[in-house]
């Protein structure tokens, strides 16, 4: 574990500039690259007379040619659409905020807020950022394409311990339905959880989270199945510091 002297401003994690580079960049140049190829191959396409339907090919030709400049807004559109993958794909990047008193994680619309004062201890566990206080609890388990490094030094620059592993890991448990030794309620909301998690449904996934953690519950995934841990002593929860 290793910690740092604090610092004023706040630091961003998020996409590197070659990143967005490629992400404004390269999907917009690509998007062209294929209007423009789409209709140079119905120009081959109908002048070959063996390929099945070639009336169908003739058409679209007929179509290029009497259109104006319809290569030009193939390439446009392609652009266009390129712009809106970027767009698309910007918002689903996860962004780490961190500041001396609070960090944040999340997509930019859906920022999760959390006090230093909560914080005891702060890792990479597989593709997930994990922030815990002293007794075990998680406040944040966040699935991101994180760069290990660039994490640990935001956050050991501002104040927080860093560990290289959860120091819980080997506490948890395989859950299977109808599983004993849980909490009232807690196999219900797993059930729950596994279902949102074969959908993807990260928002609902996070909700059951809060939920099971309201029940001493902490619980992460791994191997395509969930795992969970009992935790010791009352919730606290990240908006009342």
């Amino acid at each position: 574990m290793t910690e740092r002297p604090r610092r004023r401003e706040e630091t961003v994690v998020g996409m590197r500039p070659v990143e967005m580079a490629v992400l404004w960049g390269g999907l917009p140049m690509a998007g062209a690259l294929l209007g423009w190829f789409v209709t140079w191959l119905l120009r081959k396409l109908a002048t070959v007379s063996w390929i099945p339907l070639p009336g169908a090919a003739e058409m679209a030709l007929s179509v290029l040619d009497n259109v104006p400049f319809a290569q030009v807004g193939a390439i446009v559109l392609g652009v266009i659409a390129g712009l809106v993958l970027a767009f698309i794909s910007a918002g689903e990047h996860v962004v780490v905020r961190v500041g001396p008193e609070r960090f944040s994680v999340g997509r930019e619309d859906d920022l999760q807020d959390i006090p230093r004062s909560a914080v005891q201890i702060v890792f990479i566990d597989g593709k997930s950022l994990v922030a815990q206080d002293a007794a075990g609890r998680e406040f944040v388990r966040e699935r991101g394409d994180f760069d290990p490094a660039r994490l640990r030094d935001a956050f050991t620059d501002n104040g927080y311990m860093w560990a290289p592993t959860d120091p819980h890991a080997a506490e948890f448990k395989r859950w299977v339905p109808d599983m004993p030794g849980l909490p009232t309620g807690a196999n219900a909301l797993l059930q729950a959880r596994s279902h949102a998690a074969e959908k993807k449904d990260s928002a609902d996934v996070r909700e059951l989270n809060a939920e099971l953690a309201k029940l001493g519950v902490v619980v992460r995934d791994q191997n395509k199945g969930q795992y969970w841990r009992p935790v010791s002593g009352p919730c606290i929860h990240s908006g009342d510091a």
